[in-house]
């Protein structure tokens, strides 16, 4: 028997045995990490149409608030007390996660992050206000105004109506108008810079042809 030949082909066949070995184990750890990140991306690109989403939703509110409450009445004497007290809810159902974004921190524009979390923080601030406009005119004026349109010798004039609701509910009710006014207004342009510019990140960090169904931008409405 040829020992050197058997000890060579024994050689052989157990570096040729651990060589397959290394490839596959190579080829499955690959697999598994691409696996993993794609994984991932999926996961990052449902949280980013959420966001897209949720985005749009508040704009809506907001924007339709604006058209159909605010602007009817933007030339009105007597804007704080005509405009009607309807309020948009609590908008619980419009809260965005901030921590599915967090990937957004790792782009070349993770400054946007905090961009967005100002955005939410003055929506949320735009529908207190609202909200508390809303019970202000109801528990403290409207109920006093309509009960004095039922007089045949009441007036819509500034100086009875101020009499009537009284001056210090007057004057509060005109502050809370101009801040809702204010706050709806900024909220509006804030989620607009923000929806911009997520749009623009999420199609630079995500592979290219990614759609993304959103609402169409706001900003001219």
């Amino acid at each position: 028997m040829d020992w050197g030949s058997w000890v060579v082909d024994l050689l052989g066949t157990l570096v040729g045995a651990g060589f397959g070995a290394l490839i596959g184990a190579t080829l499955a750890f690959k697999y598994e990490r691409r696996s993993k990140q794609a994984d991932i991306l999926s996961t990052e690109l449902s949280s980013a149409r959420l966001a897209l989403i949720v985005i749009a939703g508040q704009l809506n509110t907001l924007i339709h608030y604006r058209r159909d409450l605010v602007e009817p009445y933007k030339s009105h004497l007597l804007n704080w007390l005509a405009m009607p007290a309807d309020d948009v809810g609590d908008c619980k159902d419009l809260v965005l996660k901030i921590e599915d974004l967090s990937f957004v921190l790792g782009t070349e524009d993770g400054s946007a992050m905090f961009e967005l979390i100002l955005s939410q923080r003055r929506f949320f601030a735009a529908i207190e206000v609202i909200q508390k406009r809303s019970a202000h005119i109801v528990a403290n004026v409207q109920g006093k105004v309509s009960r004095a349109f039922e007089s045949s010798s009441f007036q819509t004039n500034e100086e009875q109506i101020l009499e009537l609701v009284g001056f210090h509910n007057a004057e509060v009710g005109k502050r809370m108008h101009l801040s809702l006014c204010s706050h709806v207004d900024g909220s509006i342009e804030m989620l607009q810079a923000a929806n911009r510019n997520l749009l623009r990140i999420f199609k630079d960090y995500f592979p290219r042809g990614t759609k993304f169904h959103h609402a169409k931008d706001l900003a001219e409405d």
